[in-house]
């Protein structure tokens, strides 16, 4: 498999979950599969760079990606694209940066051989959902799927797009169509933030049967302060104890990860109270 991730700009949280996921891709991946991470700051992933390949971007290549659009998730379909193009022999599959991989990834490699899809998981459809979603199928309701001679219907469901899996029999259908779709729902609907993740959702079930990549991996959206919490200590270990790459490999414990909660829910009066509290007793800097 061309196993791929993506990680731009100068939030260094990110970058963290990004090397801490390449890891857990290392633990479970097998021999002759490939992890490439496209990249502006191949410095945060040197240690990575006997077990991982590089595609760096500059600036003007993320630019490039964009367009005039200013979605930047457009880098994330465009990066895939290409990969799939520099790999057509190969199964693709994309991770995002907040994932933790839990058991080994033979089963998603059996459904890919098969002609199956893989996504994260499926969230329903966004006729059901509030807000931006709801807005967003309002408008685009009905519309057709590029040349399938398909409209999207009730029967074009949102999925979570942290994992994408594609056989490689279908790569050419499948990425061509997400962009079309993408881009008809930017023309549309403006700056819509969820339409590079129905784009996939839209395309891939146009051509494939999809399945949950939730057996295999822990996407923590919903809890990405609790995670980047246990990875800067598991990293400040590795630092303090001088740990190569595989012994950092080798001390990841895959069921302390599967106990660790993927969302939490805060109520909103916990949030008001607590910047109350904040604004009445500010901190006092002392001299």
């Amino acid at each position: 498999m061309n196993i791929l991730l993506l990680c731009f700009g100068n939030n260094t949280a990110l970058h963290i979950q990004t090397y801490f996921a390449i890891l857990t891709i290392l633990k479970y991946k097998n021999e002759d599969d490939t992890v490439t991470i496209y990249t502006d700051h191949p410095e945060y992933y040197k240690r990575l760079e006997h077990h991982i390949r590089f595609a760096v971007l500059s600036k003007e290549d993320i630019a490039n990606m964009i367009e005039d659009t200013g979605y930047v998730f457009l880098v994330k379909i465009k990066a895939v694209m290409e990969s799939a193009k520099a790999n057509p022999d190969r199964h693709l599959l994309f991770i995002d940066c907040d994932t933790c991989f839990c058991r080994k990834m033979d089963e998603i490699r059996t459904l890919l051989d098969n002609g199956q899809g893989v996504m994260y998981n499926d969230e329903g459809h966004p006729s059901q959902m509030k807000g931006k979603s709801l807005r967003m199928w309002n408008i685009i309701k009905g519309k057709n799927i590029g040349d399938t001679g398909s409209r999207l219907s009730l029967a074009h469901n949102m999925w979570n797009s942290g994992v994408i899996g594609i056989p490689k029999e279908k790569l050419n259908d499948v990425l061509p169509l997400t962009l079309e779709l993408c881009n008809m729902i930017l023309r549309l609907d403006g700056i819509c933030f969820i339409a590079e993740q129905y784009s996939f959702s839209v395309a891939m079930a146009e051509y494939l049967t999809l399945h949950p990549a939730t057996p295999w991996v822990g996407h923590y959206w919903g809890n990405k302060d609790g995670w980047t919490a246990y990875i800067s200590d598991f990293l400040v270990q590795s630092h303090i104890n001088g740990w190569t790459v595989g012994e950092e490999i080798g001390h990841i414990d895959t069921e302390t990860c599967s106990r660790l909660p993927l969302r939490i829910k805060k109520p909103k009066i916990n949030r008001r109270l607590i910047n109350l509290v904040n604004r009445m007793f500010p901190n006092k800097i002392l001299k």
